[in-house]
């Protein structure tokens, strides 16, 4: 059986593009599209229009997702169990 390359088409880019403006997260994008995150970085790196258009999914998911998600936890905090030598002691109250 013959090796059968995976191609980059423009539904797989948009499909890498839209997660990873939901997440800004290569490694789930990449998943996604069934690649590995090495081949979405070499990608980037030989097509100047697709850098471009990573770069505003970050910005969109920094906008929309981490930047809200950071502002309420600063906020409202974040309850996390308590641990001493490895055992709960505390949980947090809701």
């Amino acid at each position: 059986m013959a090796f059968k390359a995976r191609t980059w088409t423009p539904q797989v880019q948009e499909t890498f593009l839209a997660v990873l403006a939901e997440c800004a997260n290569v490694r789930k994008a990449a998943r996604r599209i069934r690649r590995s995150p090495t081949t979405c970085y070499a990608h980037r790196k030989r097509d100047a229009a697709f850098a471009e258009a990573w770069d505003r999914a970050i910005e969109t998911a920094m906008d929309t997702v981490l930047e809200p998600e950071a502002i309420r936890r600063a906020v409202d905090g974040v309850e996390k169990p308590v641990y001493h030598q490895g055992q709960v002691v505390c949980m947090p109250s809701k």
